[in-house]
């Protein structure tokens, strides 16, 4: 018994050190080589951790390392790497970052450089959670720029939203740099004003400190009585990106910079040979050239409004939607739970993964009823749709049981109805009867027989 439980002990502390990452961790596990491509392409500061198992050094980071990836989740990668398990992977950061492990655990940091390749940092301070953060966050690319008073008008002219911090630290934020990467090509600019600048503070009446603000697209801070947005939720990085996410343009798609990329290459594509042959063809029949082309675009906007149509048309919802849906009109949402919540973000189509307090739920929630309504209709459509399939599970299992009644009394019933089972079960009850009867004769004479033996002998002479 102690053998065994010995042996579990052993089993479940050796699966224990298998990897760093895992569920609930942000640790990222570098275990095949599409990970370390990740890590490459990412935009992102990216801090790596070499390790071996059984390591009491790795033991004592691994929790601090933990720590440190949970605190900068979303704005910068915290990955780990098993030296031995996976020394193929250890062996190739080695070679194209150009360092070598000579103890475990080895930290090093990859810093982002200007055009876009990893610089390693080697970093040599204490293995705590705060100094790992705070290196990783100097290592952060930032696109942020030092407003000053002068500056802002050039500043604010420039195409589409701005959002402007104003700090008493004259550098920006890991939160403000991370999102300045994240919206670097949607069309964002980020800038910082320092506290010492008395009339950018007036022009955005700044009292306390930090505040954060946002210009529209177009729109000009002092002009037209515009007024900018102020962000007022906490400080997570989540609610942040939610606040900027609603002034940035879409994500740059493949498909369109490749349509771009093939329209361009058209247009450079002929030699003055084909140029001369093709003159002729336009001024022959420009209109005939003009009136075949199709445009493009269409079929792109019909396949986004297929999936954003709030009219059902066949199976338009992708996610799961609860059996029992809730009707918006007259309800309160802020009493709702998580659960809930998710189910009627489920009508839009809308997971909301990145989703982590319950304002936001709610908050998507009021965007998607203001474009879309409440969408009563996907939310009947499904409840019918799960009542159906309800009663046609019902009707399943009554159909079951009744074949298995008719099998059970069919198997039962053969040789009730059978009138030569009865009359043979009826005849052998009779002979055991009979023999019932003699058996028991026998042992009264039995009996009898023991009772005068039993008895005294008299002699007639005495």
């Amino acid at each position: 018994m102690r053998l065994s439980i010995g042996l579990v002990l052993i089993a479940t502390f050796s699966s224990s050190w298998a990897l760093w990452g895992g569920k609930g961790s942000e640790v990222i596990d570098l275990t095949l080589h599409k990970d370390v491509k990740r890590m490459k392409n990412s935009p992102y500061a990216w801090a790596l951790a070499l390790y071996r198992d059984g390591c009491g050094y790795c033991e004592l980071l691994k929790p601090e390392w933990t720590a440190a990836a949970a605190k900068m989740r979303k704005m910068a990668g915290v990955a780990a790497v098993d030296v031995v398990t996976h020394q193929h992977i250890a062996q190739s950061l080695m070679k194209d970052y150009g360092f070598e492990v000579k103890g475990v655990p080895t930290v090093i940091i990859l810093k982002p450089g200007p055009d876009g390749k990893k610089e390693l940092v080697q970093y040599s301070g204490e293995r705590k959670t705060s100094p790992i953060v705070k290196a990783l966050g100097a290592a952060m690319p930032e696109f942020v720029a030092r407003i000053t008073e002068p500056s802002f008008d050039s500043w604010q002219q420039k195409p589409g939203a701005k959002v402007v911090l104003f700090s008493k630290k004259r550098e920006p934020s890991p939160q403000l740099k991370a999102l300045s990467t994240k919206y670097r090509d949607r069309n964002v600019s980020f800038g910082i004003v320092d506290e010492t600048d008395a009339k950018l503070r007036s022009l955005f009446s700044v009292n306390s400190y930090p505040k954060l603000f946002a210009i529209e697209a177009g729109r000009r801070v002092g002009k037209e009585s515009y007024s900018p947005v102020e962000y007022t939720r906490g400080n997570s990085f989540v609610s942040l990106d939610f606040f900027v996410m609603d002034f940035a343009s879409d994500k740059p798609s493949s498909s369109t910079e490749s349509k771009k990329g093939d329209s361009k290459s058209e247009k450079s594509k002929p030699n003055k040979g084909n140029s001369k042959k093709s003159k002729p063809e336009k001024s022959s029949s420009p209109k005939k050239s003009k009136t075949k082309k199709p445009p493009p675009p269409p079929p792109k906007k019909s396949t986004s409004s297929k999936r954003r149509n709030p009219t059902l048309n066949g199976q338009l919802r992708q996610l799961p939607q609860p059996p029992n849906p809730i009707k918006l009109k007259g309800t309160d949402i802020t009493k709702l739970s998580v659960k809930q919540l998710r189910g009627i973000l489920a009508r839009w189509d809308d997971p909301c993964s990145s989703c982590l307090e319950k304002s936001i739920f709610i908050e998507r929630i009021k965007k998607h009823r203001k474009v879309y309504g409440d969408m009563e209709n996907v939310a009947q459509h499904y409840a019918k749709k799960a009542q159906a399939e309800e009663r046609r599970k019902k009707k399943k299992k009554m159909r079951e049981a009744e074949k298995q009644e008719s099998a059970d009394a069919s198997s039962n019933g053969s040789t009730e109805d059978d009138p030569f089972c009865t009359r043979m079960i009826e005849v052998e009850t009779g002979a055991l009867k009979e023999k019932l009867e003699e058996l028991e004769a026998e042992n009264a004479e039995l009996r009898r027989q023991l009772d005068l033996v039993g008895k005294p002998l008299i002699h007639e002479d005495l």
